[in-house]
């Protein structure tokens, strides 16, 4: 993984850093790059993942897997404001199973109360789309193609009824998401150092720069986000409230993977602060609101870099406590993959075929 989950690329010089199994001058997106790694290149069918800033969606989008993030304090209590665990998977199937495996409730935590502890039937909900255009607009051109034609396909073969909504304050409440998971950051870090050692010794370069940026938050600033936290959430909840079965879709990350620049940053690690915020775009309300959110791969664009096409993720967004509706919507959009985009899915280059492997492997034993 990215190292304390800090940034997106899942550039890690410390313990080292996979390469994305569709094309290898590109990162797995981060933090749990490791997780999306194992799935994308057949290694495992699910695997776990932490989201506090799109952690799980943007490995998910960047590898062309399925990852959701569940509404805060649904699967466990993370000790943070915006992070919580869920899973990865390679398909639709596999993500529900663990992810209803991972959400049975742990009676010892009094916040398994404010969910229902049953699987909520999905029949009846109403199907709308919440599309918030001078958001979405601000994809990568073949981000939001790919996106757009997922809406569409939606829309006019699905029967979903596309509602137009506005979100406020977006680039003010991307800024405060920010103030406050590196300050959430910073804090832990300084509460279990390393033995005989300042907070920062052994962390990479990059996230010494991010973690220093975390610790001068002031309470001040720190108050002001949880203020804007405040004015969003409530936001969201007039939407919900008006639009009963609302899914909020945007892409996952507003580009098409993050590609390697130069090669020594695998060995000295990278800090691109602008990069960053913009892999950030979409996927930071759901951690800051705590609401959960899903992100199922709907095609895949040329690469800058490198061979191999980059999956492109779609990300819907939906009220707090709604993720099997999320489910329910993942599989469709499963299904239009496979038989509506040209070409259908694509494989990672270096996906591996475990149990062909398992099986030579247990032929050669018995020779």
């Amino acid at each position: 993984m990215h190292q304390i989950g800090a940034d997106t690329t899942n550039n890690n010089p410390a313990w080292g850093t996979p390469l994305n199994p569709y094309n290898s001058k590109y990162y797995t997106g981060g933090s749990s790059g490791g997780s999306a790694y194992a799935v994308a290149a057949g290694l495992l069918p699910f695997t776990l993942g932490a989201d506090g800033g799109g952690s799980i969606r943007i490995p998910a989008a960047f590898c062309g897997v399925y990852g959701i993030k569940p509404s805060h304090h649904r699967i466990d209590d993370t000790e943070s404001t915006v992070t919580v665990l869920g899973p990865l998977a390679a398909t639709m199937a596999d993500l529900t199973a663990s992810y209803r495996l991972l959400a049975q409730p742990n009676m010892s935590n009094p916040t398994c109360s404010l969910f229902d502890t049953s699987i909520t039937s999905v029949e009846g909900v109403n199907r709308k789309i919440g599309y918030c255009k001078a958001w979405f607009d601000r994809a990568d051109p073949t981000v939001f193609k790919a996106c757009k034609d997922t809406i569409d396909y939606f829309v006019n073969k699905l029967d979903y009824e596309l509602v137009d909504i506005e979100i406020p304050y977006l680039p003010e409440g991307q800024l405060a998401h920010a103030y406050s998971i590196l300050s959430e950051m910073s804090t832990s870090a300084k509460l279990d150092p390393v033995p005989g050692s300042n907070f920062m010794t052994d962390y990479n370069p990059g996230e010494k720069i991010l973690l220093a940026v975390g610790s001068q938050v002031t309470a001040y600033d720190y108050h002001l986000a949880q203020r804007m936290r405040n004015l969003l959430m409530q936001h969201l909840a007039f939407l919900f409230q008006q639009h009963p079965g609302l899914l909020i879709v945007t892409p996952t990350s507003a580009m098409a993977g993050w590609p390697i620049e130069k090669s020594g940053d695998l060995t000295h690690g990278v800090s691109d602060a602008n990069r960053s915020i913009r892999s950030m775009e979409y996927v930071w309300l759901a951690n800051f609101c705590g609401l959960p959110a899903i992100s199922v791969p709907v095609g895949y664009a040329q690469p800058v870099h490198g061979n191999g096409k980059v999956p492109v993720g779609c990300m819907v967004m939906g009220e707090w406590g709604a993720e099997e509706q999320l489910l329910s919507w993942g599989f469709e959009a499963e299904k239009y993959l496979h038989d509506i985009v040209e070409g259908g899915r694509v494989r990672a280059g270096n996906w591996e075929d475990v149990f062909e492997l398992a099986k030579v492997h247990m032929g050669s034993d018995k020779s």
